[in-house]
């Protein structure tokens, strides 16, 4: 019996491996009749998560914390699978990982907000207009929907070479201010926005 007792003392690796890859493989030392519960703990911690997030099972058959190695005959480097207990809780940790990368795809993201109704889109929707001048050929410029048009009036000066308050500028008619929003004039993408010279001493609109 007491071989019995030393064989059952002894320690064994067991490994514990996530069903996404979220992490890398965790190696357990444990006694072949103790509890599986600290070897869950374990796990989770490296993983990141909590015990009752994962669902542990071997060759297929869910184990629960107070099984032990020798109830599944689970050998010496025996393998354990950790899968998520529901997507909620991993596919929210997957939201955050990603969060940095997201914002590496702001314009596609927005490009495929414009073929979309506008309300899908929050403030920082952009949209492409094109800005038109007898002074040069006309250009487009993607701007944000909730921010002041000023920036665009900059680079229409800029792009066609002219002093800056040089021309005025108008939206189906009606003259817009730098701090005008293509939201507040309910502008679409591939609007088009006039460029026109000031008449110097001429009448203002």
């Amino acid at each position: 019996m007491a071989d019995v007792t030393s064989t059952q003392d002894a320690k064994m690796m067991i490994t514990i491996t996530h069903s996404k890859g979220a992490a890398p493989d965790v190696k357990v030392a444990v006694k072949k009749v103790s509890q599986l519960r600290k070897v869950f703990a374990a796990a989770a911690d490296r993983f990141r998560t909590t015990p009752d997030a994962l669902i542990f099972k071997y060759n297929g058959t869910v184990l629960e914390g107070e099984h032990t190695p020798k109830m599944h005959e689970i050998p010496e480097g025996g393998i354990i699978t950790a899968y998520p207990a529901g997507e909620e809780e991993p596919s929210t940790q997957n939201v955050q990982d990603t969060q940095v990368t997201m914002d590496g795809f702001g314009d596609n993201a927005m490009e495929q907000d414009d073929t979309g109704p506008p309300s899908s889109s929050a403030k920082n929707d952009k949209i492409t207009l094109v800005i038109r001048s007898q002074e040069g050929p006309s250009f487009n410029i993607k701007v944000v929907r909730g921010k002041p048009l000023k920036l665009a009036f900059e680079k229409a000066h800029e792009q066609f070479r002219k002093a800056p308050k040089t021309f005025r500028f108008f939206y189906n008619g009606t003259r817009l201010k730098e701090d005008d929003t293509p939201k507040m004039h309910e502008m679409e993408n591939n609007d088009e926005i006039d460029a026109n010279i000031q008449q110097v001493g001429g009448a203002s609109v």
